[in-house]
């Protein structure tokens, strides 16, 4: 599991990492952008709404914690503050976060180079 340092002003805890993280400022503004949606305060084109853009792209770490509340439910899993969940391969951790909606302890693990 890559264990990501506080960043420093201006540069991301990850792309502090080098190797090991999520190498460029830019690319972990895309991640954090699909994880989490755009912040007003960071400009990055690459992640700025645009013609074509495919809808079902949008919040998809979310909506794949609904579905796994949905197939927990659906077949009789646990659900709840007593509940456990595992991301694996989180990135940024939107869906880890979404998941602690519905279950009271989750672990995300993310292997990056």
């Amino acid at each position: 599991a890559t264990r990501l340092s506080p960043p420093t002003k201006g540069t991301s805890g990850a792309a502090q990492q080098g190797s090991q993280g999520y190498e460029t400022d830019q690319l972990v503004n895309q991640y954090l952008a699909l994880h989490f949606g755009q912040q007003p305060e960071v400009v990055d084109e690459t992640v700025r709404p645009h013609p074509g853009l495919p809808q079902g792209a949008l919040n998809f770490p979310q909506r794949c914690a609904d579905l796994v509340r949905e197939m927990a439910q659906q077949h009789g899993a646990r659900i709840g503050s007593e509940a456990r969940a595992l991301d694996l391969g989180c990135a940024v951790g939107g869906a880890s976060f979404a998941l602690a909606n519905s279950f009271g302890h989750v672990t995300g693990i993310d292997f990056s180079h």
